[in-house]
């Protein structure tokens, strides 16, 4: 991210005060595996559902492994690696939103 993204991101958690409903969305999520393992069953649902799957390569919270399962889990959908970290939307903007159109034209 540039400084001045950065610091958009950061402004409004200047505080400790301001950054505590961040910290219990973090702990909701890492106490949620059931919840997500049930999503996963699910997935078949998606079959046949067109997938563009854009991600970032040098994400640190979601890693390249993580593509691999989805993946092999979804042959058929389309995956665009970007030399980006978790905010690939932010930090390759335009070659997410070409990614996109490109998908959405085919």
């Amino acid at each position: 991210l540039t400084k001045d993204v950065h610091r958009h991101y950061l402004k409004p958690l200047s505080s400790a005060a301001a950054r505590l409903g961040t910290w219990h969305f973090a702990i909701a999520l890492s106490e949620s595996g059931d919840w997500f393992q049930g999503l996963w069953e699910q997935r078949a649902k998606l079959q046949h559902i067109p997938k563009l799957i854009v991600w970032g390569e040098k994400d640190k919270l979601l890693p390249l492994s993580l593509l691999d399962k989805w993946e092999k889990n979804f042959p058929e959908a389309k995956v665009k690696r970007i030399k980006a970290g978790h905010f690939v939307q932010e930090e390759k903007g335009s070659e997410v939103t070409d990614a996109i159109q490109s998908f959405i034209a085919t």
